[in-house]
């Protein structure tokens, strides 16, 4: 899972950071001519989550990646795990269900 800042908005008021579908993260070229330069930037300053500080007021994206590494895979959701700075903890469960099945040919 990764975090990625929340662009802001092009001169007309857009914002664009297309989700990409596919195998592994997407390249340079495919963020070029699927998001705006903002898009881009924000796609280029993306994080791990796992040990991510976030500072109060700033907005990002939650991406999920997932890999299928067998013939099929699945899963019901994501349960994300979050700490404050006063040591209290906190979760969020995603209702996004995914199945992934072996390409036709």
């Amino acid at each position: 899972m990764l975090l990625v800042p929340v662009p802001e908005p092009e001169e007309s008021g857009d914002i664009l950071l297309v989700p990409y579908q596919g195998g592994g993260y997407p390249s340079d070229e495919m963020i070029a001519d699927t998001s705006s330069e903002n898009g881009q930037e924000a796609w280029a300053a993306r994080v791990p989550v796992v040990g991510a500080e976030i500072e109060p007021g700033v907005e990002w994206t939650l991406t999920t990646i997932a890999e299928r590494t067998a013939e099929s895979a699945s899963t019901d959701g994501v349960r994300l795990f979050s700490e404050d700075d006063r040591g209290r903890e906190y979760y969020s469960d995603s209702t996004l269900q995914v199945s992934m099945e072996p390409r036709c040919s």
